[in-house]
């Protein structure tokens, strides 16, 4: 099995929090050099100056291995070195050492932390003391950080912000890996002489090998894992995935379910740079891809359960919409009809010919648009939560978002990750103002529009939704819902055209988090798969 690459086309930024000056030399810092050549920003945060290392006095070999860090961060292009002062060869993991890591993660803001190992015994031996410190308080730093109570004087005094973390990556080898980056060239040559600017560090050990001869040896052994000629593997685990769920069927257990991109990145697309990602492989010669379209002030992020419900059955594909997520606002306005067109570039960009598109709320509302306007694109359509005209919301609906303002987004994923690629706030203003129009004025799409897509449709809502339920039923009879053929033998003589579910009990908010209980409903309408009858008598 080749190892797939780190979905780095969505990082940003990247901290790496390590014991030493030099932990970071040992081959990371070549990925380290890739990264920052692709306009990735990353930051070190050392833990201890390193001043046990060497047999100078401790003072004065402090600040030779900081200043020859600092020149090992020069040749990768690291500009932020964060040094601390804690004991060298008697780190110990507590609330202190944790406190201070969650501070740099607090201001840093990095998308990726990278950490060390806490295992006692390594491929290479027992590992030090002072890295499995360093390691468990780095992870449990990072969840640290994304919660306003903890350390929460960083917050209140010290005018920091909670900050969640998507990626949490260790330095592992083949077997344990999960993702590699390719370093081949001078990513590889730049991290060799990143190890070397420890001249003296190195000098002081006799019987170290040279960079040159062991670094390139150990990446090609990687890049193997690859199919490349040099690579630094990790082991990724996405904290913002949803958790695994028991299955009762054994068979199960041997299905992977990809929880990372095989593909993501920004697409220059009608004026936008549009952020998506693809879960599987675009293949036309298998099953239909799914694309989900998330609700209005959603993102990628937010789709991870419903990724995670329809991955192991198909390809799906999920982006940002204008101004959501990693996708910047432009000066455009906003209509339903303007995100469709989206969709459509986006599915033509990655050269698929047709594809099913389920779409929540907002995201429903431009499904159907796309349905419209892009017939030949859309081979079966699932409206989750969402309306074909404004009049399929209660009123309270839209008089709560007239009241909508920044205030009520401050510190929200939604707040952050705008600021993430705009940080002027009148931008983020001006993109609530827009966002308002949109959802208040909505769109009017005909009873006459609404019979004349030709994709299948599917139909869901709750009974307690924002959505009137006799508005859904309303979409499911204009889509061809019901069959009177079928009520008198009382068993289906065709696939329907349109099927309708109603959870009961069911909120818009709460409908969104029944994935497990709706994907399998929506698997086999997407592929025309029916309940089987029961015999009665």
């Amino acid at each position: 099995m080749t190892l797939p690459t780190l979905p780095e086309e969505s990082f940003r930024r990247v901290l790496c929090v390590v014991a030493h000056p030099d932990d970071m030399e040992y081959g990371t810092s070549a990925a380290v050099a890739r990264w920052t050549a692709r306009g990735i920003e990353v930051g070190y945060l050392l833990l201890t100056r390193g001043e046990a290392g060497m047999p100078n006095p401790p003072a004065e070999t402090a600040r030779l291995r900081a200043a020859e860090q600092q020149a090992a961060c020069a040749v990768v292009g690291v500009e932020h070195l964060t040094v601390l002062e804690h004991p060298d060869g008697v780190l110990v993991y507590g609330l202190d050492l944790r406190r201070d890591i969650c501070r740099e993660i607090r201001r840093f803001k990095p998308d990726v932390v990278l950490g060390g190992g806490y295992d006692i015994e390594t491929p290479y031996g027992f590992d030090q003391a002072d890295h499995r410190a360093a390691g468990l308080a780095t992870l449990d730093a990072v969840r640290d950080a994304g919660n306003r109570w903890v350390f929460p004087e960083q917050i209140d005094h010290e005018g920091l912000e909670q900050h969640s973390v998507r990626w949490y990556i260790v330095p592992a080898l083949a077997g344990s890996a999960t993702h590699g980056v390719e370093v081949t060239g001078e990513s590889l040559r730049r991290g060799v002489a990143s190890l070397k600017a420890h001249a003296a560090y190195l000098a002081a050990l006799p019987d170290h090998p040279a960079p040159e001869d062991f670094i390139p040896h150990f990446t090609s052994i990687s890049g193997k894992t690859m199919g490349v000629e040099h690579a630094v593997l990790f082991r990724a685990h996405d904290l913002q995935a949803p958790p695994g769920l028991a299955s009762d069927d054994p068979q199960d257990a041997d299905e992977e379910v990809p929880t990372n991109p095989s593909s993501s990145g920004h697409l220059p697309l009608n004026g936008l740079s549009i952020y998506y990602e693809v879960y599987g492989e675009l293949d036309p010669r298998e099953t239909s891809p799914l694309l989900l379209i998330p609700g209005g002030f959603m993102a990628t992020d937010s789709m991870k359960w419903w990724v995670s419900a329809f991955a192991g059955t198909r390809t799906v594909i999920v982006f940002d919409q204008q101004g959501h997520g990693r996708t910047p606002d432009t000066s455009r306005e906003m209509s339903y009809e303007q995100f469709a067109d989206d969709a459509a570039a986006l599915l033509r960009a990655l050269q698929i010919e047709h594809a099913d598109v389920l779409g929540y709320s907002q995201g429903g509302g431009v499904a159907i648009q796309l349905a419209l306007r892009h017939p030949n694109l859309v081979s079966k359509l699932v409206s989750l939560a969402a309306t074909y005209r404004a009049d399929g919301w209660y009123p309270s609906v839209i008089e709560d978002i007239r009241g909508l303002n920044a205030a009520a987004f401050a510190g929200t994923s939604v707040e952050k990750a705008f600021k993430q690629h705009t940080p002027d706030p009148a931008a983020f203003d001006a993109y609530l103002q827009k966002m308002k129009r949109l959802a208040i004025n909505d769109q009017n799409i005909s009873d006459a529009q609404m019979r004349s897509i030709s994709a299948k449709t599917m139909i869901i809502a709750g009974d307690t939704d924002a959505v009137k339920p006799e508005h859904a039923l309303a979409m499911f009879t204009l889509r061809g819902g019901g069959d009177e053929e079928a009520a008198a033998p009382g068993t289906l003589q065709r696939i329907p055209a349109a099927r309708l579910v109603i959870l009961p009990a069911t909120s818009h908010i709460g409908i969104f988090g029944q994935s497990t209980v709706l994907a399998p409903m929506v698997n086999a309408f997407l592929d025309d798969v029916l309940p089987t009858t029961p015999k009665l008598f």
